[in-house]
């Protein structure tokens, strides 16, 4: 009967199939609701419990657990990966090195003492440098390819300092080798542009320069690095490479024996010649990546005539002691090694950048300014090709620098 309840039947614990799929109230009557009644429709109730959330639920919360874990292993193998050559943050700090830049004086008169690195060399860079073999082979491939025409690195100091560290190898002296190897790097057809090793290169030297390593070797592997990148057109990094290595000899003090030496005082005449070929070195690529750019500053000045230039280049190899020539042209007829020429040529190339890129002076002093400069381009380029008969990479270097620098002359002069 239409809305009668049977007495002593309890009504059912869920809404019966047609109320709950139409969204209706039901009053769970047995063995019809009254909606089903009044409607004329088939009541009926699911025998087994309404479908239960629970397991899908708990499905759910399993399931975003193992997403949230696969996120975070991917995440900490990104971090790994992007960050495996930056070392921890320096655990004290650098007093000599903040000492010199607050108040030279103070650095000076406390004599604080130059803390050597004890930075080790990370797994992923021994790995790509090999065992001590491996080394001794990038060492000997170096000496007998760049050596010859950019001697900045003593191979006497090398192999010592190798020798003391072959257990225990710092980070700078395998950031050395590293760039050494990346110099020997000969690209292949289906090689990447950069290539792996030289990206794995430069993130170690980021890595150590924000850790505020400054030693002579990280300029040496700077300047290697550079050379590379130009070699490669590699722009704007060995733009960039070449005024990092002129900050960090700067702060060292290879610019000039006035400054602070943060470098500690040479230990020997080996020593004082390999740091003023590594700033030669600096000053002839930061002329040398600045012939095309017109108006953009020089890192490093220009030498004065009374600067020392290398010296020869055979006794230095050999540790001979020899007296060093100054960087003027006065006395061409003092025989002096290939990189002293290369030295004379870049520091002309200077001269030649501020004389182009001078916009204040009257035409009467520019005139006589390159001509000048002129004479003296020509005059090294007589005095190269009658020391070196046979051309040779040592020489041809400076002089491939002259030609250079007269065409950059000419260029402005004639087109006024």
């Amino acid at each position: 009967m239409e809305g009668v309840d049977l007495v002593g039947v309890e009504p059912a614990l869920h809404a019966c199939a047609s109320c709950k799929k139409n969204k209706r109230r039901c009053d769970k009557t047995l063995p019809s609701c009254s909606l089903c009644l009044k409607v004329g429709r088939r009541c009926t109730y699911s025998g087994s419990s309404p479908e239960s959330h629970d397991d899908e639920i708990g499905n759910l919360r399993s399931r975003v657990q193992e997403l949230e874990e696969h996120v975070q292993g991917l995440s900490a193998q990104a971090t790994h990966a992007s960050h495996r050559y930056l070392p921890s943050p320096p655990t004290r700090p650098q007093l000599h090195v903040q000492a010199s830049f607050l108040d030279s004086d103070v650095w000076s008169s406390c004599n604080l003492s130059v803390q050597i690195s004890n930075d080790l060399v990370p797994d992923e860079i021994a790995a790509v440098l090999g065992g001590q073999s491996d080394i001794d082979t990038i060492k000997a491939r170096y000496f007998q390819s760049a050596h010859t025409w950019m001697p900045i690195i003593s191979k006497i100091r090398l192999d010592r300092l190798t020798h003391r560290s072959y257990d225990v190898m710092r980070a700078d002296m395998a950031l050395l080798f590293l760039c050494m190897k990346l110099m020997q790097e000969v690209p292949g057809e289906q090689q990447p542009v950069p290539s792996e090793l030289y990206v794995t290169t430069k993130r170690f030297l980021d890595s150590l320069q924000m850790k505020g390593l400054l030693t002579v070797r990280i300029v040496q592997a700077g300047l290697l690095l550079s050379v590379y990148e130009l070699g490669h057109a590699i722009f704007p990094a060995a733009f960039m490479t070449i005024g990092l290595c002129a900050r960090i000899g700067i702060v060292l003090g290879l610019h000039s024996k006035l400054a602070p030496q943060l470098a500690g005082k040479p230990r020997s005449w080996t020593d004082w010649e390999e740091r003023q070929r590594v700033w030669w070195m600096t000053v002839i690529l930061d002329r040398y990546v600045s012939i095309g750019a017109d108006y953009r500053p020089l890192y490093t000045e220009d030498p004065s005539k009374d600067t020392l230039l290398p010296a020869d280049d055979s006794a230095w190899d050999t540790g001979e002691m020899v007296p060093p020539e100054r960087v003027s042209l006065s006395s061409q007829q003092t025989p002096v090694g290939p990189f002293a020429r290369l030295a004379q040529a870049a520091n002309l190339l200077g001269r030649v950048i501020r004389h182009c890129n001078e916009t204040s002076l009257e035409l009467d002093f520019v005139l006589d300014n390159f001509e000048a400069l002129d004479q003296t381009i020509l005059s090294l380029m007589a005095l190269l090709s009658t020391e070196h008969s046979t051309p040779s990479t040592e020489t041809c270097t400076a002089t491939a620098l002259c030609f250079r620098q007269s065409h950059s002359l000419e260029i402005p002069f004639y087109s006024c």
